[in-house]
């Protein structure tokens, strides 16, 4: 038997007898019902972390029909996009992203909904719309790399409304992304203070949005401090280790 998308069993009602309340109110308190007094859901949710009670998402999108899911997707590269067609590092900028998702995951798992994860390839063409969208079995999305385009999001919206791009300004949903141009104007600031006069600029591929506003705040620094912008110092990497490495030889020799 399942109410408000909870499966009534054993643990809702032993939620409901250690809070002192009844079942309709626990499953009001764990639905974010708002007519509930504050002191009783403190209540609830003191008994639902002590029994360590886990509402089951299948069944709540069975009683509602809306997809209790949040999406998170990643980009990978596939081994046809590299250049030297070399078999490196998959996954971009990898380290920060799982410590991005992780947080991200941290964060959904204290509310009502569940995650799923998906990389998507980054090929030369336009990467694949992630399998959870296309079976709409998410109800929103986190797409965490400024390498989706403005297409793309048009085409995701399609099967889900509400998109979060982590990383760049997209302008086809909301977006929470860095100010690069500050920051490369910081950086150099901050290198020329050390003394440093000739600075090298590894920046992202000119296929990424935020690779011009990096560029922006590098040139920016370099004019606030009178030193001539010099192309020859210049490289591009993807976002991977490797990738930096190979620009930094470049700049070296």
């Amino acid at each position: 038997f399942v109410e408000g998308g909870i499966s009534m069993g054993v643990s809702i009602i032993e939620i409901a007898k250690l809070a002192g309340v009844s079942k309709s109110t626990v499953s009001a308190v764990i639905n974010n019902h708002p007519n509930v007094r504050p002191s009783t859901r403190e209540r609830v949710m003191e008994a639902v972390k002590k029994l360590d009670y886990h509402p089951n998402i299948a069944a709540r999108e069975l009683s509602t029909s809306f997809p209790m899911n949040i999406g998170i997707i990643m980009p990978s590269y596939s081994h046809s996009s590299q250049n030297d067609g070399n078999k490196y590092f998959s996954s971009i900028d990898e380290g920060s992203n799982l410590e991005l998702v992780s947080q991200l995951i941290e964060k959904v798992s204290q509310t009502r909904y569940g995650v799923l994860v998906e990389h998507v390839v980054v090929s030369d063409n336009e990467p694949s719309l992630p399998s959870f969208a296309l079976s709409r079995r998410v109800s929103g999305i986190f797409q965490i790399s400024p390498l989706f385009s403005t297409d793309y999001v048009q085409k995701m919206r399609e099967y889900v409304p509400n998109i979060i791009e982590i990383g760049s300004l997209n302008p086809e949903c909301d977006s929470v992304y860095t100010d690069y141009a500050e920051i490369g104007s910081t950086s150099v600031n901050y290198l020329v203070r050390m003394g440093h006069k000739k600075i090298a600029f590894i920046n992202c591929t000119p296929e990424s949005r935020t690779s011009g506003s990096r560029l922006e705040g590098y040139i920016s620094g370099l004019k606030q401090n009178g030193i001539e912008y010099d192309e020859r110092i210049v490289e591009h990497s993807p976002f991977c280790g490797i990738g930096g490495y190979r620009a930094f030889e470049k700049l070296w020799h």
